[in-house]
């Protein structure tokens, strides 16, 4: 089985074809947009990265909660004892195919969601 599942991911890395300008072209690095094993594999790949590395991320700097759903993360967290941008440092020293950015297509828009106290 695992050797099954291993020439399937090889399979499907290495035929990577896009058209472009009607032109057939190869990604060399990633998954093509709009292959149905793209997100499958997008999904191993952050599940492990998240079980290898998130305990030591999420209690170094002591979040109330790390939710993920598909690829949009949500980190909610003390603004008086973490900075976020020391949270986002350390996801992306991670892997260099890995980048964490906080706000809306790049611009620098952080909501800061203070916990409740009663």
């Amino acid at each position: 089985m695992q050797r099954k599942l291993l020439n399937w991911y090889e399979v499907i890395t290495k035929q990577n074809y896009f058209t472009f300008n009607k032109n057939i072209r190869v990604q060399n690095e990633g998954l093509a947009m709009g292959i149905p094993s793209s997100s499958t594999k997008a999904e191993i790949f952050l599940q492990h990265t998240e079980h290898l590395h998130l305990a030591h991320i999420t209690s170094k700097y002591s979040t109330v909660n790390y939710s993920r759903y598909v690829d949009d993360i949500l980190i909610i967290f003390y603004p008086n004892r973490t900075n976020i941008h020391a949270i986002l440092e350390d996801f992306n020293a991670i892997h260099p195919n890995l980048t964490v950015y906080s706000g809306n297509g790049g611009k620098q828009h952080i909501k800061i969601f203070r916990p409740f106290y009663p």
